[in-house]
């Protein structure tokens, strides 16, 4: 891969927990030093109050309507100039933004959605209210208008067009009182943690390309660091039993970022307050090198 990939930083957390100051970490740490990466600077986004939502239950809810509408407007901006871009964030709220942009674009694209978790929460179910809980849901019209159309119409994508990989907390979160999206959207493809780790991580790329490739506007992957265990990588909010390894998830990143109908990534949930000695934001910018220099294990 010999064009550079433009990087733009989207710093913001649904709870200001910290994974806003990703971006700026991993451009200390020498993320720009790999040469196939052209820093673009971060977007510029509303400030966020993340104050529980009475109505919708959702913490800084009128305030990410308007950090998704922006981030709708800009990356819109960028998708319409850029063959492949990297999207750091931030946590997982930022994708609502992202494929919105899509939509604003009339491009019907496919998602990779590589998370340990299903986020299929809403203002109800989730114990504090984060928007990174309920994307998935949000972007397949589960929850308030105002995000699940987004200047646009509901859902954002629709369920065929959808691969969920790595998660490993869907009876957690349905004890929870969460709904079951294997049940409400029969169409969406997904494997677990468990069941890549069985047959796997390249073979299920595969099989998720099968379905990604045959989409005519290519797709999106959504990366959630959390994929990979706790031992793999700790500085994440939220820690589980299982998940990937380093070698699991870069098999399985691998083929999905360097297909020809990949249009690009989304990287969050890496949170610098976890990691002051910056061990887990080396991490990432090995894994970065690696997938960007072969697709081959």
């Amino acid at each position: 891969m010999s064009i550079k990939i433009p990087v733009y930083g989207i710093p913001v957390d649904s709870v200001n927990a910290g994974c806003q100051f990703a971006p700026a970490v991993l451009r200390e740490e020498g993320l720009f030093k790999n040469q196939l990466l052209q820093d673009q600077g971060d977007l510029s986004l509303p400030v966020v109050d993340p104050v529980r939502d009475v109505k919708t239950g959702i913490r800084g809810f009128h305030d990410f309507i308007n950090v998704s509408k922006q981030i709708q407007k800009e990356v819109t901006g960028i998708l319409s100039k850029q063959k492949k871009v990297i999207l750091l964030g931030g946590c997982c709220s930022i994708l609502i933004g992202i494929m919105a942009a899509f939509r604003q674009l009339d491009k019907k694209v496919g998602l990779a959605f590589l998370d340990g978790h299903w986020d299929y929460y809403d203002g109800k179910s989730s114990a504090n209210g984060e928007l990174a809980d309920m994307e998935l849901g949000i972007l397949l019209g589960q929850g308030p208008k105002e995000l699940t159309m987004l200047n646009t119409s509901a859902p954002i994508i629709s369920e065929e067009r959808i691969v969920v990989l790595g998660p490993r907390d869907l009876e957690e979160s349905l004890q929870n009182g969460a709904r079951n999206p294997r049940r409400l959207h029969p169409k969406l493809q997904s494997y677990t943690a468990s069941q890549t780790q069985q047959q796997g991580s390249i073979e299920t790329a595969n099989r998720s390309l099968t379905v990604l490739e045959s989409l005519q506007d290519g797709f999106w992957i959504h990366l959630d660091l959390d994929i990979l265990s706790s031992e793999a990588f700790s500085a994440v909010d939220y820690h589980q039993p299982g998940g990937l390894n380093e070698e699991e998830l870069l098999s399985l990143a691998r083929p999905l970022f360097h297909s020809p109908k990949n249009l690009g990534l989304d990287l969050t949930i890496y949170n610098p307050n976890l990691d002051p000695q910056r061990v887990c934001a080396q991490k990432i910018i090995r894994f970065l090198d690696k997938l960007l220099t072969s697709k081959y294990a």
